[in-house]
C-alpha cells in the first residue's frame, strides 16, 4: 500500500525495516524522508526528522528500542 507516502514521481528506491518490539511496525526512508506505518504498511506517516531534500538515496535504516 501506499496511502501517505508522497507520489513515486522522483522518489528513489526505498529501504524498508522493522522493529520486533513493534509487531506490525515498519519503517522506511528514501529520498524524500522517514515514514512509519502502524498497521503492517496499510497506511504511512511522515516522521517530522530533519531530512535533507537533497539525499541521493537512502542506503540503509536501522530501527533501535526507544527507553
Amino acid at each position: 500500500m501506499h496511502e501517505g507516502l508522497p507520489s513515486s514521481g522522483g522518489m528513489l528506491a526505498s529501504v524498508v525495516a522493522a522493529n520486533r518490539f513493534e509487531p506490525g511496525v515498519f519503517y522506511l526512508a528514501n529520498n524524500i524522508g522517514v515514514f512509519r506505518s502502524a498497521n503492517a504498511g496499510l497506511t504511512w506517516d511522515e516522521l517530522p526528522i530533519p531530512w535533507p531534500r537533497e539525499t541521493k538515496r537512502a542506503n540503509g535504516l536501522t530501527v533501535a528500542a526507544g527507553g
